[in-house]
């Protein structure tokens, strides 16, 4: 869990957990979404690998740069696409 605010002692107050439970039964995600995407890729997205693509995008600086008037109001808007790239 980050500690955003150490010297304080508030501990992480903006994390987002990534399950609903504490024994990770329920993903904290629209509901039917990985039903949704498993589908439509035709591969089993768990819920890690949807977190790992969310922060992959959100970090990466293309997207900073592009949407960084949007970053001030709060809205995060992720891609999901199918197509990928091959290159290296």
């Amino acid at each position: 869990m980050p500690d955003l605010h150490h010297f304080s002692g508030r501990g992480g107050k903006d994390a987002i957990p990534l399950y609903r439970t504490a024994d990770t039964t329920e993903p904290n995600l629209p509901p039917r979404l990985l039903d949704l995407l498993n589908t439509r890729f035709a591969r089993d997205v768990t819920p890690l690998a949807f977190a790992a693509y969310v922060y992959g995008i959100l970090a990466h600086p293309a997207d900073t740069r592009r949407f960084s008037a949007h970053l001030y109001e709060r809205e995060i808007r992720v891609p999901i696409t199918k197509g990928h790239s091959s290159q290296n």
